[in-house]
């Protein structure tokens, strides 16, 4: 058989035969999201995909986290650097932006932060904890903020020391200091000044070397240590 011959329109009143619609080029450049914008695509298995271009998309509200990554490597071994960072009421002595951190449990600790003459309260889970390679924490609530710390042994008595840290600022002040670079600045001062904390004692002034994970402190570790809150400065 053969096959059945498409029909012309059939002319309009006048004689005159309608126009086909023009085919549709997709052009490539002109559907291209701009920087930043969230783009919606077909759904996949019944999920919609969403992506932005640029920044990472926060899937709690949408959006843009900042990211910050920072190394450092410190004259220590490898134990004494991670002793020192799990002992997170001396990090007032090394970073300019935390004023006080309580140990509430195991797993989670209490920070007040000034970034920006900004001044925030939160609670902070310990989410992963492996003694000497890393230690990962999520905010509870707002501000939204994620880290993880990783420790790499280079030498019996040199460490790497790499903070990676996520964040989505909140306010003008915020805004402007993280567009300006203001914080990474200050992640960066904060690991020199932790260098040169750890280097000039040689030897930590406190430790936890309990695991966690999934946010789940594992059998058999130890309590934290009860010590009195330290000073800033």
């Amino acid at each position: 058989r053969r096959a059945p011959v498409a029909r012309r329109p059939a002319p309009a009143p006048g004689g005159r035969v309608p126009a086909e619609p023009p085919h549709q080029h997709h052009n490539a450049a002109a559907v291209r999201p701009a920087l930043g914008e969230v783009q919606v695509y077909p759904p996949t298995n019944g999920q919609s995909i969403r992506r932005r271009t640029g920044r990472q998309d926060n899937a709690a509200d949408g959006t843009a986290l900042s990211t910050i990554r920072e190394t450092v490597d410190v004259a220590v071994p490898v134990r004494v650097a991670y002793n020192q960072w799990t002992h997170f009421e001396s990090f007032p002595h090394f970073m300019a932006g935390v004023e006080r951190v309580d140990q509430v449990d195991p797993a989670m600790t209490h920070w007040v932060t000034k970034v920006g003459g900004v001044t925030r309260e939160f609670n902070a889970e310990t989410v992963e904890q492996r003694p000497d390679e890393c230690v990962v924490w999520r905010a509870l609530g707002t501000p939204d903020h994620t880290g993880r710390v990783e420790f790499e042994s280079l030498a019996p008595d040199r460490t790497r020391v790499t903070l990676r840290m996520e964040f989505g600022p909140r306010g003008v002040v915020e805004h402007v200091g993280d567009a300006l670079g203001l914080v990474q600045r200050q992640v960066r001062g904060d690991l020199d000044r932790f260098k040169e904390f750890i280097e000039g004692r040689e030897r930590e002034t406190g430790s936890w070397r309990g695991e966690i994970r999934g946010g789940h402190v594992q059998p058999g570790s130890p309590p934290p240590p009860k010590v009195p809150h330290w000073p800033t400065g």
